[in-house]
């Protein structure tokens, strides 16, 4: 059975310790979103450089996660915690590990949707330069290819459709997010419920033995007097034995 302990201190606990923990994994995980919608965005118009560079931040951010959620685990596992703090850390964490997960999915499928923009992208230049070369007053044909400017159109229709399907991506993620946060709380309401009625038991159990204390040392006064009366009375009895004894002796040997 694990059996939760303090410092010498007194003032921080395992459960504090965990819970400070938690809070900065929930601040890069905080960075981590907001670094992974400035790249879902698609109103941005990111470049390749400064798509790359928000990517490299990313990328730092979710390795320092991944490292702290790890360092995070062998810290419960080597801490004394209690069985019902173990269960709960090792809940969180679990949480911890799942939304990581998610990011790093997220970013993939983002990365991977922002490379074929940027491919495409590169495609359809090279296709109109192509065709502005070929443009000459002797080719009807080559002149009939770059005078259409659809492919504009359809790219600028498709990156409307994938920010919106970013940004649901991105408001399902949040959704989950603050579902979870929810349903922990919920959880953590329970559990003070249970710690309430629990502190109001003691508090009765502790004004029954106040209560019967109190009548026990009414007991061991009414004792220690009737000791201290007997007492009294033995004494009492010993000295007028002993003084009729001497009385006696006295009539007899006639002093």
């Amino acid at each position: 059975m694990r059996r939760a302990r303090t410092n010498s201190a007194g003032l921080q606990t395992p459960v504090n310790l965990f819970k400070r923990k938690v809070a900065f994994l929930e601040n890069l995980d905080v960075q981590a979103t907001q670094v992974l919608m400035q790249l879902a965005r698609q109103d941005m118009a990111l470049d390749d450089a400064k798509f790359r560079e928000l990517s490299g931040v990313l990328e730092r951010i979710l390795n320092q996660l991944d490292s702290c959620i790890e360092q995070t685990k062998e810290w419960v596992l080597s801490e004394d915690l209690s069985e019902t703090d173990f269960l709960n850390c090792k809940e969180e964490v679990a949480l911890r590990v799942s939304e990581l997960h998610k990011l790093k999915k997220e970013f993939a499928r983002v990365r991977k949707t922002q490379f074929q923009e940027l491919r495409n992208g590169s495609t359809l230049q090279r296709a109109h330069l192509f065709g502005t070369r070929s443009n000459n007053p002797s080719n009807k044909s080559g002149e009939n290819r770059a005078a259409a400017p659809k492919p504009v159109v359809n790219r600028s229709q498709d990156a409307a459709l994938l920010q919106a399907e970013n940004n649901v991506q991105v408001l399902r993620r949040v959704r989950d997010r603050m579902s979870g946060q929810v349903e922990t709380l919920r959880k953590a309401a329970g559990i003070m419920k249970e710690d309430n009625e629990i502190l109001k038991q003691t508090d009765l159990e502790y004004k029954n033995f106040d209560s019967v204390f109190g009548l026990a040392k009414s007991v061991l006064s009414n004792i220690r007097r009737r000791d201290l009366t007997d007492r009294a009375l033995i004494v009492f009895a010993l000295l007028f034995f002993c003084l009729t004894v001497v009385y006696i002796v006295k009539k007899r040997l006639g002093f």
